[in-house]
């Protein structure tokens, strides 16, 4: 089966929510899940650096996209990035989507029978989180 990862960050940079999906990897593969990550070009520790667009690290597949600087038309450049990258969204069997659920937002009206998990980290609200 079929997964694809969708989240603001990963390999290199380190943090939370890396860690979490650098934990989570292993088990998920365990399980015989083909995993695909879908996630920033940013490198935290070099800025100016630009990581791979495309790489492979052990069986997990990477794609990296572009965040702008401009918030509303960066947003918008978001979205065609991950227009582009449809083909990966429609092959996955389960979506799951660590903290940026706006980023695919569009694609939930294209696919709106796919399979998402949002996963909320650092939240310390109300539990059950409301609706709004």
């Amino acid at each position: 089966m079929r997964l694809l990862l969708l989240s603001q960050s990963f390999l290199p940079n380190r943090g939370g929510v890396e860690t979490h999906l650098v934990l989570l990897l292993p088990q998920l593969k365990k399980a015989g899940w083909e995993i695909t990550v879908l996630t920033a070009n940013k490198n935290q520790k070099k800025p100016d650096e630009k990581l791979k667009s495309y790489e492979e690290i052990d069986t997990t597949v990477i794609y990296r996209f572009e965040i702008p600087v401009q918030r509303f038309f960066g947003l918008l450049s978001i979205y065609h990035q991950l227009l582009s990258k449809l083909k990966l969204f429609k092959q996955a069997d389960l979506i799951i989507i660590h903290d940026i659920f706006l980023y695919f937002l569009p694609l939930r009206l294209l696919l709106p029978s796919k399979k998402v998990i949002t996963v909320f980290h650092g939240w310390e609200g109300q539990f059950p989180i409301p609706h709004k």
